[in-house]
């Protein structure tokens, strides 16, 4: 009986060291997984009558960097994976990396942003312009490669997704499928 006793105070002694080696490694390095609310959808654009293409725009409320590699954007329950396709040269080691208290957008399948003085804006990941994947767009690519001058939008990303002018819901989850955040709209202009 006194064996078994010691085995039990020995157990739980040993339970309570994991417990605060786990609390206190939590506490030193936080856990960096995102929890809903921690990115959240600021703004939905959804096509324009020119050449503005959707976009969803993001913000990381989180102290935490947010890599949304593999994350999925779910518009009327057709998911959309954010992840760096196989065979691309282009280095996007952090294309889905998003800073604490920093914004990223994600633009839709179709269009482009221009300035006024015939800038193309090009955002990272637009699979329209890279040859040898299903979703190139020779006109398009053209388009970019003639344009007088093109520029890169840092906290810009691509994904083939469009959105409805009247209604929606959009949903960002995390890789494990976990919501993070959702939102859904209606404009009474288009009824």
């Amino acid at each position: 009986m006194i064996y078994f006793s010691i085995i039990l105070k020995k157990l739980s002694i040993t339970i309570k060291l994991i417990a605060i080696l786990l609390l206190s490694s939590t506490l030193l390095f936080g856990d960096t997984r995102a929890v809903p609310g921690d990115v959240v959808i600021t703004e939905v654009f959804t096509r324009s009558n020119g050449n503005i293409p959707d976009y969803i725009e993001l913000f990381n409320m989180s102290t935490n960097i947010q890599n949304l590699q593999n994350w999925s954007i779910s518009v009327y329950n057709t998911e959309y994976i954010l992840e760096v396709p196989d065979g691309v040269d282009d280095p996007w080691s952090d294309v889905y990396s998003l800073s604490p208290n920093s914004f990223m957008f994600i633009t839709g399948f179709d269009g482009y942003f221009s300035g006024d003085d015939s800038t193309v804006y090009k955002v990272k990941g637009d699979l329209r312009l890279i040859e040898d994947n299903p979703e190139y767009n020779a006109d398009f690519h053209n388009f970019v490669t003639n344009a007088p001058r093109t520029e890169e939008i840092s906290n810009g990303v691509w994904a083939r997704f469009t959105l409805s002018h009247i209604q929606s819901e959009i949903e960002l989850k995390d890789g494990n499928g976990t919501v993070i955040d959702a939102i859904s709209y209606e404009n009474d202009e288009y009824n």
